[in-house]
């Protein structure tokens, strides 16, 4: 019984469904255990799958010296993950393969695989296939004797020739499972665009869809604020902004007339930067603007992005009624959505990332005010002008 249930734990840390497997054979020597699926779809139904049980196999009983030093063993393998995870992906580095079993088992939505000579291969694939990988590792703790959870995003760009692609940002989790060594025996990568199944279709419709939409809908060369994407779900992010130094009027217009830029407070602004300050300096245009909406989607203030490093920098204004302020850091949930901005299409988008967040279990705080940010200047073909409605948002404590 006790090496039944060691199986058992081995093989539920990849599928908290652990009842589609059935224990089928042990034999300690060396140590293998067979796996015969209940779901008929998936590979084989005999499938022997090489995993090292170095515990328990004799049905001995762990001690307490043994427990703590697994526990060791593990926090150690840890603390060198959060040291080399964020640079794994840098050209010329690697994996530290070193902290992974040689039976280790690895999946993702696109790939499933037994091997650390499998892992090393995919892993080298990756890096000569998709160009400027970056990874950010958020972070990395235990969750229990022998798992940690790793949260992290990617961003890549896909191979495509001649036509080059914009880059793709996938975010999600790593769920690690150590043995007694405190080597990795679980690798599983879960997507926050795609459902916890892993399904291969999901994942390449999901990248498709999000290459689709960043081709279709693109923003002008212009400088843009500093963020980052924190999750990427299937039809909105949540991205950290950094402190936005803005050129900022309030508005008495409804949100039709700020997009032909026929608006006074669309003039106030650009008369700014061409020109209407103190340093008469003409700044670059930069993208998007914002424009803040009250509750009943009824445009209440319009903001250019300034380059300054802070408020203190820029040029003051020459009309009173233009503010140069800077926000601060924020959270927020984006969607995209092409077409004209006119109210009743912002308010669609507004009530659809609404539901988005209720589904995805994304609190707006109280008090949060909604933003539209446009991209693109009025003669952009509507087909791919770039909008985004946004909002703040409270990710959960998990």
């Amino acid at each position: 019984h006790a090496a039944a249930y060691k199986c058992l734990e081995v093989v539920s840390f990849k599928c908290p469904h652990a009842s589609r497997y059935i224990l089928h054979r042990i034999t300690p020597s060396p140590a293998r255990l067979s796996i015969w699926k209940r779901n008929p779809q998936f590979v084989s139904r005999g499938t022997t799958a090489p995993v090292r049980l170095l515990a328990d196999l004799n049905g001995t009983v762990a001690t307490e010296d043994d427990v703590h030093a697994e526990d060791s063993a593990v926090d150690r393998a840890i603390n060198l993950m959060r040291e080399g995870l964020p640079s794994a992906f840098d050209k010329g580095t690697d994996l530290d393969y070193s902290l992974y079993d040689e039976y280790v088992y690895f999946e993702d939505p696109t790939t499933k695989l037994w091997g650390i000579a499998k892992l090393k291969k995919l892993m080298s694939d990756l890096q000569s296939q998709f160009s400027k990988i970056t990874y950010t590792l958020f972070g990395i703790q235990k969750t229990s004797g022998r798992m940690a959870v790793a949260r992290w995003s990617m961003t890549f760009t896909l191979p495509a020739e001649p036509l080059p692609l914009p880059p793709i940002v996938v975010t999600g989790e790593t769920s690690y499972t150590f043995n007694e060594h405190g080597r990795i025996i679980g690798h599983v990568d879960y997507w926050d665009s795609v459902s916890r199944e892993n399904n291969l279709w999901e994942a390449v419709l999901d990248l498709g869809r999000t290459t689709a939409t960043n081709l279709l809908l693109t923003a002008p060369p212009l400088y843009q604020p500093n963020y980052t994407v924190v999750r990427r779900y299937a039809d909105f992010d949540v991205r950290q902004y950094d402190p936005i130094v803005l050129a900022q009027v309030p508005m008495r217009q409804d949100a039709l007339s700020v997009l032909s830029g026929s608006g006074n407070s669309f003039r106030q602004l650009a008369g700014y930067i061409f020109g209407g300050n103190d340093r008469g300096e003409k700044m670059d245009m930069t993208t998007p603007v914002f424009t803040d909406l009250s509750s009943n989607s009824v445009a209440s203030s319009m903001a250019f992005v300034l380059e300054s490093d802070s408020d203190a920098d820029a040029p003051a204004p020459l009309d009173a009624a233009v503010e140069v302020r800077t926000a601060a850091s924020s959270l927020v949930a984006v969607l995209p959505f092409g077409g004209i901005a006119a109210q009743p299409w912002v308010e669609v988008n507004q009530r659809r990332l609404e539901d988005l967040l209720a589904a995805a279990r994304l609190r707006i705080p109280p008090g949060a005010t909604w933003r539209l940010a446009q991209y693109n200047d009025p003669f952009t073909n509507p087909l791919f002008r770039r909008n985004e409605i946004m909002i703040d948002v409270c990710l959960p404590d998990s």
